[in-house]
């Protein structure tokens, strides 16, 4: 610290990272760095020294972006703004940084998104939805949401057997939309 090093960059046994996390310092929180403009106005130096250091960053403009948000994209090229948003870059950015996944649940015709850390079992997601999936996990139904598109829903995935079993071991994959079984 008295060096002015980021502490997360620096590399830490599993029982020094146990010890340290005790202390909760921002210092050894992973960052993105959000650097406000376009890129032509960011001074190539600024962006070598953030690739030179390996540090995560992104260029946006924000006020650009929060002008778009409520936009659709013809409108958007209409008035010369981007088609394409940089807000989602930055989600995208920010879970690959926090190692982060999400996984879909279904409820009549409503969809629900869980994020989830990258690893995570079917019964660790069983829980984070309710406890009780997780106390009285029997099993879980699982499919890609973009190979559930394809078959045009749940009904004709059954039926070319797209839909997998899955036990209380599988780890949940990034875009798994999951229906859980439980005995309560």
């Amino acid at each position: 610290l008295e060096d002015g090093k980021i502490l997360v960059n620096q590399n830490w046994s599993e029982e020094e990272k146990k010890l340290l996390k005790n202390y909760q310092l921002l210092t050894m929180k992973p960052r993105i760095y959000l650097l406000n403009g376009d890129e032509k106005d960011i001074p190539p130096e600024v962006i070598n020294e953030f690739r030179k250091n390996n540090w995560h960053f992104l260029i946006m403009d924000v006020l650009t972006e929060f002008e778009a948000v409520s936009l659709s994209p013809e409108e958007r090229k209409e008035i010369g703004l981007p088609e394409k948003l940089k807000f989602n870059d930055l989600i995208k950015e920010c879970y690959k940084l926090l190692d982060l996944i999400t996984f879909f649940t279904t409820v009549s015709n409503q969809i629900q998104a869980w994020t989830i850390k990258n690893g995570a079992t079917v019964l660790q997601a069983a829980g984070l939805i309710h406890t009780d999936f997780q106390k009285y996990f029997v099993r879980a139904e699982v499919i890609n949401w973009k190979t559930l598109l394809e078959a045009g829903g749940f009904g004709a995935a059954r039926e070319k057997g797209l839909i997998r079993t899955e036990g209380r071991d599988y780890v949940v994959a990034d875009g798994d939309v999951i229906e859980i079984k439980a005995n309560a």
